[in-house]
Order: C-alpha cells, then structure tokens, then sequence
C-alpha cells in the first residue's frame, strides 16, 4: 500500500494536482501505512522484515544504491522510448529494438563485473560502473529535438554496460553480508528495492519531464496569446498532437510551429530528467567510497 499510494501520488503530482485533496491524501496514506508497517514490525516476534537486518550497514548501503541504479534505468528507459516514439517518430517495435544494443552490453558487462571483482576487489566494478553510466547520463544531455538514433547509439550501450558492471556484484555483495539464515529475506528486500527504485524513477523522472515541459509548452502558449480554454487543452496532453490535429487554432499559428514547441519543451524535460539521474547514480558513488570497507566481510 505504501508504495502504491505514493506512485499514485505522484503520478497525479504529475498533472499539476499536487496540491489536490486527492494527491495529498495519498501522501499521507502513503507515510501512515509505512509507519504502521514499520510499529508492527518492530514489534512482532516473526516480522516479515526484521528490522535488524537493516542495521548491517554493507547490506543497508548496497541496497540503496541498488535502488538508485533502477531509479535511473528505470526512467531511462521510460523516457527515451517516450523521446524515440513521440519525437522522434518511431514505431513501438522499431523502438523496442533499439534498446537490443543496450541489453547487449549489459550482458558482456556482467560477465566482465566478475572477473574485475575476483581480481581488483569487489567494489571496483560497481563504482566503475556507476561512473560509466554516470558519464552516459551526462552524455545523453546532448539530445535535441533533431538527434537520430545512431548519434545516441553509443551512449546507450556505454549506459548498459556500466550497469551491468554494477547490478551483478551490488547483489551477490548484498547477499554475503547476511547470515546464511538470513539469505532468503535479504533477497526478498533486494527485489523490492529493484521494483521501488524502477517505480519511482517512472514516477519522479516523469513528474520531472511533464511539469518542465508544461512550463515551457505554457510559456509559448501565452506568447502567441492564444486562449486559455485552449492553452490548457493543448497542455493537458501535449504529445498526443505531435501525431494528430490541434483543433481551434488560429490560422496565425502553424501547426508545425507548435508541435516544435512541444518537442523543445519535451527535451528540455528530458536533459533535467538526465542531470537527476546523474545525481542519484553520484550519490551511489559517494555512499560505495565512504561508508563501505574495500574487503567484504563474508559469512558463507
């Protein structure tokens, strides 16, 4: 409920109802059932989260970088097909495929990540692969309206392969920082750090592209004077007329101007989305260099 009620949020957030009774009120669904979660865990004599497990300080730090790693390729992926689909024109399959490049070095990476872990310790492939797909990140800020796939080609797979230099050993690193017994629980945490961290990159880094985007879209809007009834209408959906027909606009405006608007202020969007990826996968870096010790202390 916890999560469900605050991806809610801030989906409707989103749309510009953050300060709705319906948004609020999720919120505050959201933080009361996780602290009721939290009272009846620390209480029960068979919790389904011990709550101790979280003090383990290796476990507890590789877990939040694991959701910081899903937070950024779970947005990613979001809002790149989003780009590749609406902007840039292509089909739901074409776009699927150009994400195969990607998938491919992610493969190879994972394999590489334990050879670099058995030979140079177990932190240098993730803070390897966090600064390489921090660089990516970086790198993707150079998206315009106009950019094809191949000039974006590389830098995808350079973002999956730093992923896959950290995701393998974030998990085998997570598990053997556990007891034995406490394995299957630890795991069980694990997975939903992946499912929260992917939820919430949709969810925030979406927020983020849609308000920015409604702000400039907005901005243009009041500048050719158009209505107000059709301003809204225009920016409640925006994308849906890069593919069809704005209805009641002047003869004054062209078409292809504004749908250049809506491009503009989507990729502007994105490269906001892209530095707070950024960020979150620096964040990662900062919490691996200090808070964790070069050699893993083991229990199997």
């Amino acid at each position: 409920m916890t999560i469900a009620s605050l991806t809610w949020a801030l989906t409707d957030g989103s749309n510009g109802a953050w300060l709705s009774p319906h948004t609020i009120g999720l919120l505050c669904l959201s933080g009361f059932s996780f602290l009721a979660f939290w009272i009846a865990e620390s209480r029960s004599t068979h919790p389904i989260i011990p709550l101790h497990l979280l003090k383990n300080k290796t476990f507890a730090i590789l877990t939040i970088v694991q959701t910081f790693v899903f937070f950024t390729s779970g947005g990613l992926f979001f809002i790149l097909s989003i780009f590749l689909q609406n902007v840039r024109g292509y089909s739901a399959v074409t776009t699927g495929m150009c994400f195969l490049p990607m998938y491919g070095a992610i493969i190879v990476a994972a394999f590489a990540s334990g050879w670099g872990a058995a030979r140079l310790g177990w932190r240098f492939p993730i803070i390897s692969g966090l600064v390489i797909a921090s660089i990516a990140s970086l790198s993707l800020t150079r998206i315009s309206v106009n950019t094809e796939y191949g000039e974006i080609l590389w830098y995808l797979m350079l973002s999956g392969f730093g992923g896959g230099l950290t995701v393998p050993p974030l998990a085998s690193g997570a598990m053997n920082s556990v007891l034995p017994i406490q394995e299957g629980i630890a795991s069980a945490i694990s997975s939903i750090s992946i499912q929260f961290g992917g939820i919430l990159g949709i969810a925030i880094q979406g927020t983020i592209l849609s308000q920015r985007l409604d702000s400039l879209l907005r901005q243009s809007l009041s500048e050719w004077k158009l209505p107000s009834v059709l301003q809204d209408k225009i920016a409640a959906e925006p994308l849906q007329y890069l593919t069809q027909n704005i209805p009641d606009i002047p003869a004054t405006i062209s078409t292809l101007a504004l749908q250049q608007e809506i491009k503009s202020g989507f990729v502007s969007g994105l490269h906001t989305t892209l530095f707070v990826a950024c960020f979150a996968l620096l964040i990662g870096i900062v919490l691996m260099l200090v808070f964790l010790p070069s050699k893993l202390k083991h229990y199997k």
